[in-house]
C-alpha cells in the first residue's frame, strides 16, 4: 500500500511538474515583454534571494513532514497533533531569525541589484510583499507537510496544477495592464492562499487525526533538534537552486540576468523535475523504513 501510494504521489507530482514547465514556457517570455528586460531580471532576483531567505523559518513543516512519515503505522493521533503544535511553536521561535534576515535584504536590495534610484522603491516594496508571501507559505506548509507524511499528497492531484496556471495567468494580466514587479509579487500571494485554502479542505477531508495539541518541552526539543538541521540543508539546496541568480544580481546588470535566466531555462526545468517526482515519493519510502521493512 505504501508503495502504490508513492507510486500516486510521482504521478500526482509530475502533473504539477508538467503544468509548471507548461505555464514557464508560456508565461516568461510574456513576462519579459510586458515588464521588460531590466525588471524581469529584478523580479527574478527578489524571488530567488526571497527563497533562500524562507529557510530561515526554521523548516519545521519539512521536519513534521518526515516524523509523521516515519510513524505512519503509529495509532497514537494524540502524539501525532503534538508534532504539529511543535512544529508552530519551532516556527515562532525561529520568527526573529527571518525577521532580521528580511529586514537586511529589504535595507540593502536595491544596492544589491545596483538599480537606478527612481527603482528603490519598486524593489524594496517587492522585497516587502515577497516577505508576506513568506509567512502565507508557512501557513500553508504545515498542511502539507501533513499531507505528504501520511503519504497522501496524491489526493490534490490537478488542484496545484490549476492554481499554478490561474497563477500564470494572472501574472501575465497584471505585467500587461502595467502593474509591474510589484504586480507580480502580489500574484505570489493570491497564489499562496489559493494554495492554503486547497490545503486545508483536502487535509480535513482525507487526515482523520489533523489537528493541533499543545506540545510537551520534549516534543519541541525534539522538533527543534532536527529542524536546524533541515535548515542547514535547505538553505545549501535552495543555494544550489537559486544562488546563480543571486549572485549575478550582484555583479553584473539585471538585463544580463533576464538572459541567463531565459537561457538556463531548459535545463533548470528537467533539474525541478527530477527532483520534484524522487522527493513525492520519499514519503512512502520513510513509511516502510518506519514499519521496519528494511
Amino acid at each position: 500500500m505504501l508503495t502504490r501510494r508513492a507510486e500516486l504521489n510521482a504521478f500526482a507530482a509530475f502533473i504539477d511538474q508538467a503544468a509548471r514547465i507548461l505555464v514557464g514556457f508560456v508565461v516568461t517570455p510574456l513576462l519579459v515583454r510586458y515588464l521588460g528586460v531590466v525588471d524581469f531580471g529584478i523580479w527574478q532576483i527578489v524571488q530567488k534571494m526571497s527563497l533562500q531567505i524562507a529557510v530561515f523559518d526554521g523548516r519545521s513543516a519539512e521536519t513534521l513532514k518526515w516524523i509523521v512519515a516515519n510513524e505512519q503505522s503509529d495509532d497514537d493521533e494524540y502524539k501525532k497533533r503534538r508534532a504539529v503544535g511543535a512544529a508552530i511553536v519551532v516556527s515562532l521561535l525561529f520568527l526573529p531569525l527571518l525577521l532580521v534576515v528580511n529586514a537586511a535584504w529589504f535595507w540593502a536590495a536595491p544596492s544589491y541589484i545596483g538599480v537606478e534610484g527612481s527603482k528603490y522603491d519598486l524593489v524594496r516594496l517587492s522585497a516587502m510583499i515577497m516577505l508576506a508571501n513568506t509567512f502565507f507559505v508557512m501557513i500553508f506548509s504545515i498542511p502539507e507537510a501533513i499531507l505528504r507524511g501520511v503519504n497522501r499528497g496524491y489526493k490534490q492531484i490537478g488542484v496545484l496544477a490549476s492554481i499554478l496556471i490561474i497563477g500564470g495567468v494572472l501574472n501575465v494580466c497584471v505585467a500587461y495592464l502595467g502593474y509591474g514587479v510589484v504586480g507580480v509579487a502580489m500574484v505570489q500571494i493570491v497564489v499562496s492562499s489559493l494554495t492554503i485554502i486547497t490545503y486545508f479542505v483536502v487535509v480535513r477531508r482525507h487526515v482523520s487525526w489533523a489537528g493541533i495539541a499543545t506540545p510537551a518541552f520534549s516534543d519541541v526539543r525534539r522538533m527543534f533538534g532536527k529542524a536546524k538541521w533541515f535548515t542547514l540543508w535547505a538553505f545549501i539546496n535552495v543555494g544550489i537552486y537559486a544562488g546563480d541568480v543571486i549572485l549575478l544580481g550582484y555583479f553584473v546588470s539585471s538585463d544580463v540576468v533576464s538572459k541567463y535566466v531565459l537561457t538556463f531555462y531548459a535545463a533548470n526545468i528537467i533539474t525541478a523535475a527530477i527532483l520534484t517526482a524522487v522527493s513525492s515519493a520519499l514519503p512512502g519510502l520513510g513509511g516502510l523504513v518506519g514499519n521496519g521493512e528494511l
